[in-house]
């Protein structure tokens, strides 16, 4: 009887062991993760969001995306301005507003990343990611924001202050690139401006050459500038191939009013010639009144 119980005590006692042994095999996992998720750092929490951000498709960011990965960043600078991490999380969402700029078409962002490094610049200068900070500001104002005065200015300041480091380099050679740039502008104003080239869509015209011959000289050089006017706007003599029946008629007025005025001339030109000859009062008053055009009046006078 002593033995029998002694066996089912045992038994009860190993049946209850291995209830307890699967039940903590369970809970164990769940527990010890929750351990982890806990332990997790602020700057360990926002290079997660990070990660999850860079593992969407580009096309498919949101700047609501952005700004969840931004917010895990500012939390450790905020938190802890002193901490060694703050200055990395600074330069994190610096990095992700260009990003966000560029992405998203936003000059508005890639300011905002400017103002960043700038923050990074003046709140932790003794940070080494202040020599990339500089470089990074001039690259997005010369690549993104086609600011070359701002660039140039980023550029020189991070050649003046770190002249030995390894970024003075690249600084270096953003400002040769934009003196290029200039070179390249410079030549095309200059190839544009000079005569018979092929910026220029309007070829010189000829100054008019007057005749001596009074008033009828005079006219005749206006009626010359009229029909060289005519073909510099494309109505000339003829009509062109894409030229209607409506340009044509504009075109035979034009003709026709070109000959009445000829016709005109010539009649004034006869008249002063008869008048000039003329040994009569009239006569001499338009001799006259020519002599005193030629003699430096500028207007006729009687």
């Amino acid at each position: 009887m002593g033995l029998g119980k002694t066996i089912f005590s045992s038994r009860w006692v190993a049946g209850w062991a291995v209830v307890l042994s699967c039940a903590m095999v369970q809970v164990l996992p769940a527990w010890a993760a929750r351990q982890r998720h806990v332990e997790l750092s602020l700057w360990e929490q926002a290079e997660r969001g990070r990660q999850t951000l860079e593992a969407m498709p580009a096309g498919t960011r949101t700047r609501a995306d952005y700004a969840r990965a931004m917010d895990g960043f500012r939390a450790v600078y905020h938190e802890a301005p002193g901490d060694r991490r703050a200055p990395d999380s600074v330069n994190a969402v610096a990095e992700l507003l260009a990003e966000q700029g560029r992405g998203l078409h936003d000059a508005k962002s890639l300011k905002a990343a400017v103002g960043q490094y700038e923050f990074l610049r003046t709140q932790y200068p003794g940070s080494s990611l202040r020599v990339g900070a500089l470089l990074a500001e001039g690259q997005i104002y010369e690549n993104d924001l086609q600011d070359a005065a701002a660039a140039r200015e980023r550029y020189a300041l991070l050649v003046k202050q770190y002249p030995r480091s390894e970024l003075a380099e690249e600084a270096r050679a953003g400002l040769a690139s934009l003196d290029q740039g200039v070179g390249r502008r410079d030549q095309g104003v200059a190839s544009a401006g000079a005569p018979g080239s092929s910026g220029s869509s309007i070829a010189p015209v000829a100054a008019p050459v007057t005749r001596e011959g009074g008033a009828g000289g005079m006219l005749a050089t206006a009626g010359a500038s009229d029909g060289r006017d005519a073909k510099v706007s494309g109505v000339g003599s003829g009509a062109g191939p894409g030229v209607g029946s409506g340009g044509q008629g504009v075109v035979g007025e034009r003709q026709g009013l070109r000959r009445r005025g000829m016709r005109r001339l010539m009649l004034l030109r006869v008249w002063l010639w008869a008048r000039l000859r003329d040994p009569t009062r009239e006569g001499r008053v338009a001799r006259q009144c020519m002599w005193r055009k030629r003699g430096g009046g500028g207007t006729w006078r009687r």
